[in-house]
């Protein structure tokens, strides 16, 4: 499909591997929620390999704060800049086509958001743009959590989408990082299947962690939850 139409903005997405797809919708959903009664227009949010710009877009819809783009790949961050522009939105998010390795912000984020690379050491496509995007070889787990130590201010809050293959290998690098995971959502397709995506919000604060569950459909519908998150972003919720 060569885009998805949301409510307030259309994402275009020809040029880029990572097509639009409900987890990251789901993902960008809660996290604009967790962040958009703390943000206001002179926090900063850091999107970390931005793709198609969804993530940004998303965020952008509920929140004022100046939003940072990232991305590797020149074609999709080109794209990105032309769905921005699109949802006339360019004022407010900016697109940097650069590694994540070759970044060095003048300032501490407010926010810094990320769906990295989900697969290590797995059995990879032909396709180099899918590479890039699916497998952590160009952004290992653990230099993506240090830079976040690096880069998150004091009071920041840092948002991960994963595997939920990969949630103890992630408790570990958090520790090694003295990073603290506040709030866990394990994802589930249906009450029947077991869960296959991890929200995890993270910051340099200590405290009880939360542990939820969010199912995405309950039978043929979607469950309350989802719409719940959705609905101000999907045209037909």
């Amino acid at each position: 499909m060569s885009h998805f139409k949301f409510k307030q903005f259309t994402v275009w997405q020809n040029h880029n591997a990572m097509k639009v797809c409900t987890d990251a919708c789901l993902f960008g959903a809660w996290a604009a929620d967790e962040l958009s009664e703390n943000l206001k227009a002179d926090n900063t949010i850091l999107d970390i390999g931005t793709g198609t710009g969804l993530l940004s877009l998303l965020l952008a819809q509920k929140i004022n704060a100046k939003i940072t783009a990232l991305e590797i790949n020149a074609a999709a961050a080109n794209e990105a800049a032309s769905n921005f522009a699109l949802a006339a939105k360019e004022n407010q998010i900016e697109i940097l086509n650069i590694a994540l390795q070759n970044y060095k912000p003048a300032f501490l984020f407010d926010a810094i958001i990320c769906n990295p690379p989900f697969f290590k050491q797995s059995l990879k496509s032909p396709d180099a743009n899918k590479n890039l995007v699916l497998h952590e070889d160009n952004l290992p787990l653990e230099y993506l959590l240090h830079f976040i130590n690096e880069n998150l201010s004091a009071s920041g809050t840092a948002f991960l989408l994963l595997p939920a293959s990969r949630k103890d290998e992630v408790e570990t690098l958090l520790k090694k990082e003295n990073l603290f995971l506040n709030r866990l959502v394990e994802v589930h397709q249906t009450p029947q299947h077991a869960a296959f995506r991890l929200f995890l919000k993270i910051s340099k604060e200590e405290g009880e962690m939360i542990l939820e569950k969010l199912i995405i459909k309950s039978g043929e519908e979607y469950t309350e939850e989802f719409v719940g998150y959705l609905k101000d972003y999907y045209l037909y919720l």
